[in-house]
């Protein structure tokens, strides 16, 4: 994620400190881009489908896309407390990033996952009330 203050550039941007361009790292700069890039080749090399660019704008067109799953074993480099304490370091150091919103405070892409399943079991779905109107309202042949 990397956050753009309001009153910055691209060219300044980059000479900024973690503090003042609000940006959580390590995902900010080039890590991210860089990984999206190697990514998107292991992809379109090891699949033989089609890389990011040839991925026609047309989504009525789109096929062939290139998809892999890769397994890494972290065990056979590091033990598992150190693993864990990496892990642990990793997402502490993005949840104490100060968010742009206090309200929003940062989380990890599935970090409410379990919350949200075990909240919607018990609670139901939630859904937009004007939506459900409409559901409700509308007429199946």
């Amino acid at each position: 994620m990397v956050l753009f203050p309001p009153t910055a550039n691209a060219v300044n941007f980059f000479r900024l400190t973690e503090e003042e361009s609000q940006r959580a790292l390590p995902i900010g700069y080039w890590k991210g881009s860089g990984l999206s890039l190697v990514l998107d080749m292991l992809a379109a090399m090891l699949s033989g489908g089609h890389a990011t660019h040839e991925i026609p704008l047309d989504s009525l067109r789109e096929s062939g896309i290139s998809q892999i799953f890769l397994a890494v074993d972290p065990g056979f480099i590091a033990n598992a407390q150190e693993i864990s304490q990496i892990s642990d370091g990793i997402l502490q150091s993005l949840h104490d990033a100060t968010p742009v919103d206090p309200s929003k405070p940062i989380r990890y892409p599935g970090e409410q996952t379990l919350q949200l399943r075990e909240e919607n079991m018990r609670l139901g779905v939630p859904v937009d009330p004007e939506i459900w109107q409409r559901i409700s309202t509308s007429v199946l042949p």
